[in-house]
């Protein structure tokens, strides 16, 4: 069993069976790639302006949406970015 501990709280987790990765979002505005076969984290970065309010991820990207009114949609194969 593995135990990650952040600063803020969390505001959504998304499993992904497609990537075997869990996805965090928290009020400090990132967003977290869990490794679940190695149980670490693999990826960290800043999704939003504001605090992070809900997320949900799909085969291609991650859609981050919170206290800011942006809609942002993460690539996760190259991380390009869009907002809506």
């Amino acid at each position: 069993m593995s135990v990650f501990k952040f600063a803020d709280p969390i505001s959504c987790g998304v499993i992904s069976a497609l990537y075997n990765m869990l996805f965090t979002a928290s009020w400090d505005k990132m967003i977290r790639c869990i490794d679940l076969e190695e149980n670490k984290i693999v990826k960290s970065f800043i999704a939003s302006k504001e605090a992070i309010k809900c997320m949900e991820v799909t085969d291609t990207f991650i859609f981050v949406a919170g206290c800011d009114p942006t809609i942002r949609a993460y690539n996760i194969e190259d991380g390009t970015t869009k907002m809506f």
